[in-house]
C-alpha cells in the first residue's frame, strides 16, 4: 500500500512539474500520446503474466513439478522475449524508412537559410 501511494505521489508531482514547463504546448502532447502506448502494453502483459503464469507456476511446484515449472517460466520468458524483440525490430525498421538520410545536413540547411 505505501508502494502504490508513493508512486501515486510522485506520479502527481510528475504532472504538475509537467505542467508547469509545458502548460498545453503540442510537446506535452506528444510526451502524453507516446507514453501511453508503453503503459497499456506492460499493464496487458504484466497483467496476463500475473494471473495465468503465476498460479500455474505455483500449482506445478505444490506438486512436486519443479521442473516443469521452470520449463513453464521458460517458455513463457524466451516466447515473450522474441515477441518484444521481433516488435521492436519492425517498428525500427519502420523508423528508419521514415527518416531523413542527413537530419544535421538539413537542419543546417534551414539554418543558414535564415541567417542570410
Amino acid at each position: 500500500m505505501g508502494a502504490t501511494f508513493a508512486s501515486t505521489l510522485l506520479g502527481f508531482m510528475r504532472e504538475v512539474v509537467s505542467a508547469r514547463y509545458y502548460g498545453t504546448r503540442w510537446e506535452m502532447d506528444t510526451f502524453l500520446a507516446a507514453a501511453t502506448i508503453p503503459t497499456i502494453l506492460f499493464g496487458v502483459f504484466n497483467g496476463a503474466l500475473v494471473s495465468v503464469l503465476v498460479p500455474t507456476f505455483s500449482e506445478y511446484l505444490a506438486n512436486h513439478e519443479e521442473d516443469e515449472a521452470w520449463r513453464l517460466a521458460s517458455t513463457t520468458l524466451n516466447i515473450l522475449a522474441i515477441v518484444v524483440t521481433a516488435a521492436l525490430s519492425s517498428a525500427s525498421l519502420q523508423h528508419a524508412g521514415t527518416c531523413r538520410s542527413s537530419p544535421t545536413g538539413s537542419r543546417r540547411r534551414r539554418w543558414a537559410s535564415r541567417s542570410g
